[in-house]
């Protein structure tokens, strides 16, 4: 605050200039001065520093800026980030399994496509409120276990087909040798899987 104060208050500006011109005589009283008017000024500018982190800082006008979603009582803060925590850490754990079912995927889309599959699945006419509640999103991922397995194989199955694909446009002729490599270390189920699907080319 003196820092903010000598920065643009005239007065405390004249009286530094003063002090920088002035002989060894003069300095004492020009001192005396400049401290009298930091006293001065000190009650306005600690109101103001109080209104100026009023309007950033506090919890109302986070929220109403968008820098944060809510407020967290603090009687409810202990529970509320407990359950945040476990619920971040079992989003990282999935995002991860997501990408690396698909490379492709970026971090924000695979976060994306965990929250399309919770809406999907949801019941409620509200699914964002219940997105929200973080101990309920954990609830939700432990009982979907089967939809998050075949989800996965699916997204598993499409970046396998799409890579197949490019090689094929880029070499079909070695993406055939390929395909009859894999063939030959395949066990009988894998082959007449792949003997299917190649006969529904025709």
């Amino acid at each position: 605050m003196i820092k903010t104060a000598h920065r643009i208050d005239p007065t405390l500006i004249a009286l530094d200039k003063q002090l920088q011109e002035a002989s060894e005589d003069a300095r004492a009283d020009i001192l005396s001065s400049i401290a009298a008017r930091e006293k001065a000024l000190l009650p306005i500018f600690s109101q103001l520093a109080v209104q100026f982190a009023d309007m950033h800082d506090t919890p109302g006008r986070m929220a109403a800026t968008g820098v944060i979603s809510k407020e967290v009582p603090w009687s409810q803060s202990r529970s509320f980030f407990y359950w945040r925590l476990r619920r971040r850490l079992a989003e990282f754990q999935f995002r991860a399994q997501v990408m690396k079912s698909d490379p492709k995927l970026t971090v924000l889309e695979a976060a994306a496509l965990i929250k399309r599959w919770f809406t999907e699945s949801s019941d409620s006419t509200n699914p964002q409120e219940q997105w929200e509640d973080s101990k309920f999103v954990l609830g939700w991922m432990a009982s979907k276990q089967q939809l998050f397995r075949d989800n996965l194989e699916g997204i598993r199955r499409a970046s396998v087909e799409a890579q197949v694909r490019d090689l094929a446009k880029r070499s079909p002729e070695a993406a055939a040798m390929g395909i009859v490599s894999a063939f030959h270390e395949m066990d009988y189920m894998e082959r007449e899987l792949l003997r299917q699907q190649l006969e529904a080319i025709r």
